[in-house]
Parts: structure tokens; C-alpha cells; sequence
């Protein structure tokens, strides 16, 4: 809302300034820039601005009595100009002359606007390429007094985010209307495989364009949370942030958590930091929580392998190998955590199959973002009904398992129970159902198998322990037995961490014994 009023009162600045003795850089400068500015285009930006575009006329452009051109503004996609802008004096009124070299500028062979402009600052006429007539009617035609109101009407059209919207809109009507005079039913056929075609080729260019957008947005997002973070105590950051899916590399929270043991005075001060990660592993954490911890461990051992903090915990060492075990065996040794671990799965799969059988209502939501979020926003986030049901069913996972981890174990129990029967009558309805492939396909890779010995707690631990260098003083006897185990049971990653094992062993021993 602030954005909105903050553009709203520079329109009424600009609607109120008097023009009348204002020359053509008056207008270019202080009217028409800051009027792109508000449309969304800016210098160097993908939604640039070209000032003073030069073109060297040919034929028949010659015409116009002069050998080039400087058009005052091109506004450019991505490097792709759509539409221009000629400024006049202020005070002298828009002639025909002014729209026949704006129009002639427009079409240049370097151009190929499909809309120019010409404003005096008084009068603001936008034009179509294609629709200019002798009577020079514009498209739209805006008095500097109604700018404020009449914004969005510019905007639609070629605002810096709403041009390409447009445009697809227009070549839909323009192909709708050469279909509607056609007789052979093959023919809008054989149209639409070209059309097919074209978006094929252009499909590498469309990456191209893509890429730095998406780096770009990630990385600013990035910026953001990590600077939020950072204004965080360590156990803020364990107690509201932990709970996200890990990834091979490293979660920004996990990397300032670890950057906050790093950064700390002393080694006791290292370990109490560390108490409060290792407090929490002992309570009902979830498995997310114990996968994001472990990557912590792994980087505090590394750099700090014999930090302790005795009565809390004897060494960062042994408090990781446990983790690992605990991880691999599902709990096998801790009645209550295996069964909260067996009540996080169960809650996932029944989360999981309520999303699928109401599949439409995530479809709703992707449709709404495609309306609603901008072009830049949507490359990032990549909206998908796949993407929108995985991230409902983590969160109320989540939700869920945190409101029944209190329970005793006997009442875990019960509710395991009572889930599973809720978990079979989803079952029963989802058969009356066509459940979509890219539906199928949300939460598969990481929930879809639930029993040992998959499960998304061992793969994503065993994720976490195949660097490319591995920390061969991590893995005793047992570890390394388990994950033998795991290698027997094809699960990813265990057989080349058994190698890497094998070999570190292999050079150990050539090093002692040359």
C-alpha cells in the first residue's frame, strides 16, 4: 500500500507541473523519465532505456530529408525494444509532423517498435505500428491532469512488466481472427505445429533470458534471510529456523548458526552455543530438525573436533557418530523417538494423500500466482501444483507432529493408529479420483517409500555424508556396518561412501607402513 500511495503522489507531482515554457530536454528530462521510471523501466536493468538511440537511415527512410536519427528514448525487454518515446517543447502542440517521424522512427529496420509515443508533457499519445491511419488516431491518449487516474490504462499496455502480457494477448486475437477466415480445417492445424515450432527454438533463448533472473532473485532472497539470521541468537535461529528441508549444500540458517560458533570468543562460549543444538536433539525433534543438525556437527567437528562441554555433552565427536547412528537405525535404541519417528511419517503420508484428493484447490493457487506475481517472481518460485502441495504438506506436517510429539509413547501409539485409519479412507476416495502425474509426482522424492529400509531420514543422511572428501575419524565400526547395510539395500550414496572408506583406509595404512 505505501508503494502504491508513494507512486500515486509522484504521478500527482508530475501532473501538476505547467509546461508551457518547457523545451524538448525540459520534457525528455523532468516529465518523460521519471515517467518510465514509474513504468517500471530503468538503466540497466533488464527493462532498460535506451537514451538517444543512433540509426543511420536507408532507404526508403531517406525520405524524412536527413541520414540518421537519435530516437529520445527506446524502451527495451530484455533487449528486445517494444515500444519508443519522442518528446516535444512543452509549449507547442503535438502536430501531425511530430507522429509521422515518430512513426517512421518506430518502424526502422534496427527498431521494430510495436508502439511509439510523442508527449509534450501536456499530451501524452501512444500509438500502434499497425493501426495508423490518416487521421493519426491514437491508441490511447492521456491529458497530463488525468495521469494520475488514467495510469493504469498506460501501464496495461506497455508498463515495463506488462508489455510481453499484452502483446501475447494481441498476437492471440491476431491469430483468432486469421483462423475465423479460414476453410480448410488442416490449416489452423498446420499453424499451430509452427507456432510449436518457433516456441522450440526459441526455448534455449528463453533459458538464456531466465538465468540471471532466477540468480538473481535467489540471490537477493538469499541476502535477505541471511541478514535476518544473522540479528537472530543462536537458539532463535534453532528454535524457528531448523525445521526446513537440508540440502546437500549447506541451509543458510545452518551456515550462520554455524558462523555464530565460529565467531565466538572462546571455546566455552563455542560449546554452550553448541548445548543449546544438542538440548534440542535430545528433545522430539523432527527429522528435517536432525538432518540440519547433523550437517552442523559435521562443520563444527571439522573445525573444532575436541570442543566439549562436560556435564552437557563429551565432545562434538561422539555427539555426531550418535546422531548418525540414531539416524540410520531409526531410533532402534530410544523407544520414543522411533515412534515420533513413525508418527512424522505416518502424519507425512496422510498430509500428503489429503493434498492429492484435493488436488483442484492447489491448481487454484498456482493459477492465481500466475495472475498475480510478476514475471521476475515467477521465474524464481516457478509455480507448480507439485511445488504448492509439497510445501502444504511440510508445513502442516510440521504443524501437526509438533501438536502430538508431547504425547507419552502409549498415546503416540494411539494416534499412529488412529492416523493410519484416516490414511485408509483417504486411500478408499482417492481410487474415485484422476489424480494428475505431476501430482503423483509431489513428495515422491522424498516420502514415496516409508518402511525400512528407505526412508527419507537414511537417505537424506546419507546425502549429508558423501562429500567428495568424507571424515574418515566419523565413522567407527558401527557407522560403517550400518551404512554397508544401507549399500546392500541399494539406498543412494552408501556404496560410494563404503569406497571412500575403503580408500582412506588403504592410504592410511601405505602412509604408516610405506
Amino acid at each position: 500500500m505505501t508503494e502504491l500511495m508513494n507512486i500515486y503522489e509522484d504521478l500527482q507531482k508530475l501532473a501538476n507541473f505547467d509546461f508551457s515554457n518547457w523545451n524538448e530536454t525540459d520534457v525528455r528530462e523532468d516529465y518523460v523519465k521519471p515517467l518510465l521510471n514509474l513504468l517500471g523501466y530503468e538503466k540497466d536493468t533488464d527493462y532498460d532505456v535506451n537514451r538517444e538511440g543512433y540509426h543511420i537511415l536507408q532507404k526508403p527512410f531517406l525520405m524524412i530529408g536527413r541520414k540518421n536519427i537519435k530516437i529520445d528514448y527506446e524502451l527495451v525487454v530484455r533487449n528486445q525494444k517494444f515500444w519508443i518515446i519522442e518528446a516535444k517543447a512543452g509549449k507547442n502542440d503535438i502536430k501531425d509532423e511530430d507522429i509521422f517521424q515518430a512513426y517512421y522512427y518506430a518502424i526502422h529496420p534496427e527498431v521494430g517498435a510495436t508502439y511509439f509515443a510523442v508527449t509534450n508533457g501536456r499530451d501524452f499519445k501512444l500509438f500502434d505500428v499497425r493501426e495508423i491511419d490518416e487521421g493519426y488516431r491514437p491508441v490511447l491518449e492521456i491529458k497530463i491532469e488525468d495521469i494520475p487516474n488514467r495510469f493504469n490504462d498506460l501501464k496495461r499496455i506497455i508498463g515495463a512488466k506488462e508489455i510481453l502480457k499484452h502483446l501475447k494477448t494481441r498476437a492471440l486475437s491476431d491469430i483468432e481472427k486469421i483462423f475465423s477466415a479460414e476453410i480448410l480445417e488442416e490449416n489452423p492445424e498446420d499453424f499451430v505445429k509452427q507456432v510449436e515450432s518457433k516456441a522450440k527454438q526459441a526455448r534455449p533463448k528463453v533459458l538464456e533470458n531466465w538465468k540471471p533472473v532466477y540468480r538473481k532473485m535467489r540471490d537477493e532472497k538469499k541476502d535477505e534471510w541471511v541478514q535476518i539470521l544473522r540479528d537472530l541468537t543462536p537458539k532463535e535461529i534453532i528454535d524457528s529456523t531448523f525445521d526446513a528441508i537440508p540440502l546437500i549444500v549447506m541451509l543458510p540458517q545452518v551456515r550462520v548458526f554455524n558462523e555464530k560458533i565460529v565467531e565466538a570468543e572462546n571455546d566455552l562460549e563455542r560449546a554452550i552455543i553448541l548445548s543449546g543444538l544438542i538440548t534440542a536433539l535430545r528433545g522430539r525433534p523432527t527429522s528435517y530438525f536432525r538432518a540440519n543438525a547433523l550437517q552442523c556437527l559435521i562443520s563444527t567437528y571439522m573445525q573444532f573436533p575436541n570442543l566439549k562441554h562436560e556435564p552437557y555433552f563429551n565432545s562434538v565427536g561422539e555427539e555426531t557418530k550418535q546422531l548418525i547412528k540414531d539416524c540410520l537405525s531409526h531410533f532402534r535404541n530410544n523407544k520414543l523417538h522411533n515412534k515420533l519417528w513413525i508418527l512424522e511419517t505416518t502424519i507425512f503420508r496422510t498430509c500428503l494423500k489429503y493434498a492429492r484428493l484435493h488436488q483442484t484447490e492447489f491448481y487454484k493457487r498456482v493459477l492465481w500466482k500466475k495472475k498475480n506475481l510478476s514475471e521476475e517472481e515467477q521465474a524464481y518460485e516457478k509455480p507448480s501444483i507439485g511445488t504448492e502441495i509439497e510445501n502444504f504438506v511440510m508445513f502442516a506436517e510440521i504443524a501437526t507432529f509438533r501438536k502430538l510429539s508431547y504425547l507419552n509413547v502409549e498415546e503416540i501409539e494411539e494416534a499412529i493408529i488412529e492416523l493410519e485409519k484416516l490414511e485408509k479412507r483417504l486411500d478408499e476416495e482417492l481410487q474415485h479420483i484422476e489424480v494428475v502425474d505431476e501430482v503423483k509426482r509431489a513428495g515422491a522424492r522424498y516420502w514415496e517409500n516409508f518402511n525400512e529400509p528407505w526412508s527419507y531420514l537414511r537417505l537424506v543422511v546419507l546425502d549429508i555424508l558423501n562429500p567428495d572428501k568424507i571424515i574418515i575419524s566419523l565413522f567407527d565400526e558401527k557407522i560403517v556396518e550400518m551404512i554397508r547395510k544401507c549399500a546392500e539395500s541399494r539406498l543412494n550414496f552408501a556404496e560410494d561412501i563404503i569406497t571412500k572408506i575403503n580408500n582412506e583406509r588403504q592410504l592410511s595404512a601405505t602412509l604408516e607402513n610405506p
